[in-house]
């Protein structure tokens, strides 16, 4: 039986890829509006207390809206999801038996994921910490592989 870590490469990848056509910048350190100290996007390092620093360079709080996405398939073990989104994406966190990455190049943002056992995706896997409203998220691709390292036909990801 095929390991999940020939998927997960290959969808570190394509988010890589997908994601070095979204603009020009890189990543790395920015600097939050009216502070003059840097913040890495993602961290609370350059951020008060109780702030996280966004995808955008400015800190917000740590409480921001929050949606979750949901994977369509129980026979799905890893996935790979494109958003788009005019709210900024702070982070994606991941539940138990769930591992993960997240990469932020607004208007895009791409999140990875797989599961660390041979069990579905609970409904709560995956959730997003958003700047705004959630609803302004739309996913624009998902491929998502089953137990055999194989692409799934049909599978798709939704932000509740």
């Amino acid at each position: 039986m095929k390991t999940l870590s020939t998927p997960i490469i290959f969808s570190a990848l394509l988010i890589a890829a997908g994601l070095s056509a979204c603009d020009g910048g890189g990543g790395g350190t920015t600097t939050p509006p009216g502070t003059g100290e840097g913040c890495t996007p993602g961290t609370t390092t350059g951020c008060g207390d109780g702030e996280v620093c966004s995808s955008t360079g400015a800190c917000v709080p740590e409480d921001t809206a929050s949606g979750r996405l949901v994977i369509s398939s129980s026979e799905a073990r890893a996935c790979e999801i494109l958003l788009s989104s005019t709210a900024p994406i702070v982070r994606a966190t991941y539940g138990a038996g769930v591992e993960g990455a997240f990469r932020a190049r607004p208007p895009r943002f791409a999140v990875a994921v797989s599961q660390a056992g041979n069990s579905a995706f609970a409904a709560d896997a995956i959730q997003l910490a958003v700047e705004g409203d959630p609803s302004a998220v739309q996913v624009m691709s998902t491929t998502c592989y089953g137990a055999n390292g194989v692409p799934l036909a049909g599978a798709t990801a939704s932000v509740q």
